[in-house]
């Protein structure tokens, strides 16, 4: 979980999310991002430099809140291990206990 949510901070201190992107079309934006995430670091290097320069603002822009959601999954996913296994230790054989069958301790 922490590899996710470091990924996120260094992805939010570009500060893309504050950028107005509004004249670029969402599906241009969005093949740009696709490209970005596919491509490896040469592919997008060799690039032309106008093409680049969108694909990484593209990337910078909208990867942190994909990461922030691939972070929560991971926390969710984490959360439901811990609940799950709290569970198992907390019953006895696979049955549930029921307050009112717990001895007294003679305190």
């Amino acid at each position: 979980m922490g590899k996710a949510l470091q990924r996120y901070e260094a992805l939010k201190a570009f500060g893309g999310a504050t950028w107005d992107l509004s004249a670029i079309p969402p599906g241009r934006l969005q093949a740009l991002v696709r490209l970005a995430r596919a491509a490896r670091a040469q592919t997008v290097s060799d690039l032309a430099g106008d093409r680049r320069l969108a694909t990484l603002v593209a990337f910078a822009a909208v990867m942190p809140q994909i990461a922030a959601g691939e972070a929560i999954e991971v926390f969710d996913l984490v959360m439901g291990d811990l609940i799950r296994s709290s569970a198992a230790l907390s019953v006895p054989y696979g049955k549930p206990i029921h307050m009112n069958r717990i001895p007294d301790s003679g305190d």
